[in-house]
């Protein structure tokens, strides 16, 4: 049990009935429990037991393969220029 995280652990002692109090552990820091009738720290027994949480290890999400983007169409530059003057000249028609 001293391989479990302290989420796990007190997630446990909750599902067995206990119920977690407002106060917190003054060596630990983690929230205090009430367990058959008698108030106590979940969390320090295992760490006193001198063994290290185990962290589990991150899952590589995988990623789908980029895609090259496909090349923009190429207008010649003047008939972009010409189009932007004829979007020019309509505008000023407009006002």
């Amino acid at each position: 049990m001293a391989t479990d995280k302290p989420d796990e652990v007190m997630a446990g002692y909750l599902l067995k009935g206990g119920k977690m109090l407002a106060k917190s552990c003054k060596v630990c820091g983690y929230p205090l429990f009430e367990y058959k009738g008698e108030i106590q720290c979940v969390i320090c027994p295992l760490e006193e037991s001198g063994e290290p949480f185990t962290e589990p290890e991150p899952v590589p999400v995988p990623r789908p393969p980029v895609q090259p983007l496909a090349p923009a169409t190429a207008r010649p530059r003047d008939q972009v220029i010409s189009e932007l003057e004829e979007a020019v000249i309509h505008l000023c028609e407009r006002i």
